[in-house]
């Protein structure tokens, strides 16, 4: 700015020079122009300032991990002065993560006209995304004057985790009719009481094959499990933000969505559970479909992790430890050493699927 200050003074000096040596009237008609011209340009250029609006369009209202997420600053100018140039700082904060990105974006102007300037980011993790403008700067036609306005123009987007393939041999989310019929899954090697052996079937487990047999008849034979059991069950998870690992929360949600989905196709019902460091207490929902499961996951989006890695399994294990429910726990691999249970699954590489 300093600097278009001294080239144009000095575009002044020179033209009082050459009226000094020549006396030509067109060189005073010249000099008296540009010496006025800043004093009205900077004049308008104050007033018409405000009659610049600026809008985020288009943006979606959720979207993929990794996925670019594209939409629109609409710069709408209703007054007849054009700027000649117009910066705006933008910043994409993750609320879930708590971190925050900032960006510099150069938008155009028309006199009584709408432009739109494309732009695009894409989101490494999932978690409620805010989306601000937060200031434009913006210089008058002859770039000697500069006005910054505060905007704070927010959109928020939810970035939801992606689905994974989880592969389960838990004898807890078998498909029953009712109390009566549901099989349970024991800790341990042996999962539950043998009621009958038959030959093997697409998609049964290679853990329920039964190899003695198998051998002696030649053919693939499995063994069937029969122990009465109530059909109501837990899946807990753990938010636990890792600065040194930030990825690995979002594993773990993945993980905790993909294993939910499986017991909905399963035809189970069951509860989620997570605990909310900000209001330090459990949250659990019933759910019965895939529907619910997405809206579990947002509601997540919109919580508060801990910073305590085991602050969910202690809180399930303080509210829910006498009950008759199973419980099973999603958790990162770093932090599946510090519970007791059995692990069923992992995710990854960076999730676990505990039995408490």
């Amino acid at each position: 700015m300093i600097g278009n200050w001294i080239n144009y003074i000095s575009f002044i000096v020179i033209v009082a020079i050459g009226f000094l040596f020549y006396h030509n009237y067109l060189l005073l008609l010249l000099l008296a122009a540009i010496t006025i011209l800043p004093v009205i340009t900077i004049l308008f250029f104050r007033k018409m300032s405000g009659k610049i609006d600026f809008e985020i369009s288009d943006i979606p209202v959720n979207a993929g991990r990794n996925a670019d997420i594209q939409f629109n600053i609409i710069t709408k100018n209703r007054s007849f002065y054009p700027m000649s140039g117009i910066k705006l700082k933008l910043s994409v904060k993750n609320l879930f993560y708590e971190n925050n990105k900032e960006y510099v974006l150069n938008v155009a102007d028309i006199p009584f006209k709408t432009t739109q300037t494309e732009w695009k980011f894409k989101s490494l993790y999932s978690g409620c995304v805010k989306v601000c403008i937060e200031s434009a700067q913006m210089y008058d036609v002859l770039n000697l004057a500069k006005k910054n306005i505060d905007l704070n123009i927010e959109k928020v987007i939810e970035i939801f985790p992606e689905e994974g393939k989880v592969d389960l041999d838990i004898q807890a989310l078998s498909e029953g009719a009712g109390e009566d019929t549901e099989v349970q899954y024991r800790k341990g090697t042996d999962v539950s009481e043998v009621s009958g052996i038959r030959q093997y079937e697409p998609g049964d487990s290679l853990q329920s094959v039964h190899w003695k047999m198998t051998a002696r008849y030649d053919d693939w034979m499995v063994k069937e499990y029969s122990m009465p059991y109530t059909n109501k069950f837990c899946l807990i998870l753990e938010l636990y933000r890792n600065d040194d690992i930030p990825d690995e929360m979002d594993i773990v949600i993945e993980a905790y969505m993909s294993y939910a989905k499986y017991i909905v196709k399963s035809g189970r019902q069951f509860f989620m559970i997570w605990y909310n460091a900000k209001t330090m207490s459990n949250i659990t929902r019933e759910v019965q479909t895939e529907e619910d499961i997405m809206l579990v996951i947002k509601d997540i989006l919109y919580t508060s992790p801990s910073n305590i890695r085991t602050r969910a399994y202690d809180s399930y294990k303080y509210e829910y430890g006498n009950s008759t429910y199973t419980g099973f726990y999603v958790t990162n691999a770093s932090s599946a050493e510090m519970v007791s249970g059995d692990r069923i699954a992992a995710y990854k590489g960076k999730a676990v699927l505990i039995s408490i």
